[in-house]
């Protein structure tokens, strides 16, 4: 198993042929050219190295946070799936079915009316179902003054 290059070493392989091409033709003699060019290389390098290292900090520190926080989020996270199933399962169970119920609900009325506190407010007939369940009758104005004459003149004379 091969080691990975550092992050210098990248950079370094990167940049220093490029460079060296750039510097052929200089005017760079020798040992001392040699060095000078080494040296401009190996600037260049560190300063790529200043602004991407932060970064990549930065990114690592990051990605282990995410690590550590899926590690520990997983049993939760499996737990909240189970759970979201589970109620899928119930939501579909109470589902009415897809036929419409043909029966109206019974209700009967248990003699309180609440009158509007003002002229265009609603009026609600409290009423209840077979089973003691209450209902709300709600009547706007227009629709308890229609019932109210249906219930005072049926035929409507």
């Amino acid at each position: 198993m091969t080691e990975t290059p550092s992050l210098r070493d990248r950079i370094d392989s990167a940049i220093r042929p490029a460079m060296l091409i750039g510097l052929q033709d200089a005017e760079l003699h020798d040992e001392p050219g040699r060095e000078r060019i080494g040296e401009w290389a190996d600037s260049i390098t560190a300063w790529v190295l200043a602004v991407v290292q932060p970064a990549l900090d930065r990114l690592s520190a990051e990605l282990d946070t995410i690590t550590a926080v899926a590690r520990t989020n997983a049993a939760a996270h499996r737990a909240a799936v189970e759970e979201c199933e589970r109620l899928r399962a119930e939501i579909t169970a109470a589902q009415p079915s897809s036929e419409p119920d043909t029966d109206p609900l019974v209700i009967l009325w248990d003699r309180t009316v609440i009158h509007p506190g003002h002229t265009g407010d609603d009026t609600i007939v409290c009423c209840l179902t077979d089973d003691g369940q209450p209902v709300a009758l709600i009547l706007d104005p227009e629709h308890r003054e229609a019932l109210g004459l249906q219930l005072v003149d049926p035929e409507g004379e």
